[in-house]
């Protein structure tokens, strides 16, 4: 989730920035990653329970189909994983061609430095700063143990989601689980990184089988590591197939291939779920739709369109960590700031209209002030670890 869509490897000797070093960067990823965002974002802020949301977009076939991805919106999240493990063995299998090695030591320093200012800042100081006002954000203390451990998604899938904000670092938790172990398998193993991520995926498939079978409850599917690796897999094979390249598409092969995503996540929503036998379909469904955005945007030439539509979206990309962080909460405040909206325009579509507006600049603001006051210096020291450059 937090990757920009850019690339970086480091050289396995000295950790210094390199003035002669390629470049790899993906303008159209960084789009892609703000599209994941707005799809977690569609499922907060027009919750698949709510009677009234649901009302407001029924009608139509174009609104029946929002109707489906608000719900599917949920399965954002695969992308993220399955883009985040693309980028990142990406970048693993450059550094590996450039040197022959993988410098384990380097990629965690990076990934440190990427992850935990805003992961921390947000858990420890934003998330209590908020509680003093609105105490319900507050995380219980025995969440906070998880997450500060990077294990958060474990203590929603024992105890199920805490209603602070917070609990969406559960899907940080497992990709920083996962990124603890990949360099150090792929350093091992490198020649075996396809059959390795196709055992990832069956072992998926199976822990899911396990659980279903056992009737866990959905949360205890949605956020246990083991069973939402495909995701995570399939970005690593489709990084496996193109090995750096970009793949050759006519422009209405790509656009079939996003239509069809798009298409998938909405169906996720409508007829799919979380928990219980329809998960079994489910989840692959989300990982297909994941794969078919990701080689559908990838190598999409972007300049192509607009300038001010390229700047803006591959900005709202490049926040899009920020963006993830601080959505939820953003509607925390919007909801306890404005109770009166839906009061005065009982409950129509003017209501959701500004809710949905307000929270979307809510969170970006956030997002902008965190990339750059908080983010950015580490950023910055993170290119002393890197020596393919991503701007």
């Amino acid at each position: 989730m937090p990757d920009s869509a850019s690339l970086s490897s480091t050289s396995s000797t000295a950790p210094l920035e390199r003035k002669n070093a390629h470049r790899f960067y993906r303008p159209e990823l960084d789009v892609l990653r703000f599209g994941a965002f707005l799809l977690v974002f569609l499922y907060h802020v027009v919750p698949a329970a709510s009677p009234n949301a649901q009302g407001l977009i029924s009608g139509s076939v174009i609104l029946r189909l929002l109707a489906g991805i608000c719900p599917g919106g949920a399965y954002g999240v695969d992308l993220f994983f399955c883009l985040s493990s693309y980028l990142i063995t990406t970048l693993l299998m450059e550094e590996h061609a450039d040197s022959g090695t993988i410098d384990v030591k380097s990629f965690y320093i990076r990934r440190i430095l990427r992850i935990w200012p805003l992961y921390f800042a947000f858990l420890l100081c934003f998330i209590p700063l908020i509680g003093k006002l609105i105490p319900s954000q507050l995380l219980p203390v025995p969440y906070l143990a998880a997450f500060i451990f990077l294990s958060g998604n474990w203590a929603c899938a024992a105890w199920g989601f805490p209603i602070s904000a917070a609990n969406v670092l559960w899907s940080v938790s497992i990709e920083e689980q996962f990124y603890l172990s990949w360099p150090l398998v792929m350093k091992r193993w490198f020649p075996k990184l396809k059959e390795i991520s196709l055992c990832l995926i069956l072992l998926s498939i199976v822990a899911r089988a396990i659980l279903v079978f056992t009737h866990a409850s959905r949360d205890s599917i949605f956020c246990n590591t083991f069973a939402r690796l495909d995701p995570i897999a399939a970005g690593a094979l489709t990084a496996w197939a193109f090995k750096g390249a970009t793949p050759r598409l006519s422009t209405p092969l790509r656009l079939s291939m996003v239509l069809f995503g798009i298409l998938a996540i909405a169906a996720c929503g409508l007829f799919g779920s979380r928990g219980g036998i329809r998960s079994l379909i489910t989840y692959p469904v989300a990982t297909i739709a994941s794969v078919l955005l990701l080689v559908g945007t990838l190598g999409f030439d972007v300049s192509r369109l607009p300038n001010l539509f390229v700047s803006t979206f591959v900005y709202l990309g490049r926040i899009s960590y920020g963006l993830y962080v601080f959505h939820v909460v953003s509607i925390a405040i919007v909801e306890w700031v404005t109770p009166h909206i839906d009061r005065l325009h009982n409950h129509s579509l003017a209501a959701f209209i500004m809710r949905f507006a307000l929270t979307l600049l809510c969170t970006v603001a956030f997002a902008s002030v965190s990339y750059h006051l908080l983010e950015k210096p580490f950023l910055r020291l993170k290119k002393r670890f890197s020596h393919i450059m991503s701007h």
